[in-house]
């Protein structure tokens, strides 16, 4: 089964961390706006960083597994 590969698993648990990721930064939007310039770019920083490497992550299973899960 594909659920079964270590990659695969790791690939889910990013996409979990990165929607409470998401979820956190809507809850404290009005915190985050607060923060000053240098602090907001590191943040946003932090989190293209994180949807890059989650976006790789979908490129290697394509390649690795044949697993596209927009292609129904």
């Amino acid at each position: 089964m594909l659920m079964s590969y270590p990659s695969i698993m790791a690939h889910m648990l990013n996409g979990a961390l990165l929607l409470v990721c998401v979820l956190f930064a809507i809850a404290y939007f009005s915190k985050i706006l607060s923060l000053d310039a240098y602090r907001q770019l590191i943040l946003l920083l932090l989190f293209t960083l994180a949807l890059g490497l989650h976006g790789i992550s979908h490129l290697l299973l394509e390649k690795e597994y044949h697993y596209n899960p927009l292609k129904w």
